[in-house]
C-alpha cells in the first residue's frame, strides 16, 4: 500500500525508530497513505521536535533578555508566560 504513494517501508520504519524525520512532503505522502490530514503528521514531527529540544538544550549557556532575566528560566517555567 504505502508504495503507491511512493512511500518505502524502510523510510517508514527509519521515522518510527526516530532514525530519521518527517518532511512536508512525507508528511504529505503518509496522510494519503493513512487517511489523514498532513497537518497531523506536521504536529507528530513538530511535537517530537520540540520534545527532543526541551531535553537536550544546555540552557546554561542561553544568554537570558528582558523579562528572562527576572525569572529562573526553564523550559517549565517558560510556559507559563
Amino acid at each position: 500500500m504505502l508504495q503507491t504513494y511512493d512511500v518505502g517501508h524502510s523510510v517508514v520504519k527509519r521515522i518510527l525508530n526516530e532514525h530519521r524525520g518527517g518532511s512536508s512532503k512525507m508528511c504529505v505522502r503518509l496522510s494519503e497513505a493513512f487517511c489523514t490530514s498532513s497537518e497531523f503528521w506536521l504536529n507528530v514531527q513538530r511535537n517530537y521536535d520540540l520534545w527532543y529540544a526541551e531535553r537536550t538544550v544546555e540552557f546554561k549557556t542561553v544568554q537570558h533578555f528582558g523579562r528572562c532575566q527576572l525569572v529562573a528560566c526553564s523550559p517549565l517555567n517558560l510556559k507559563k508566560y
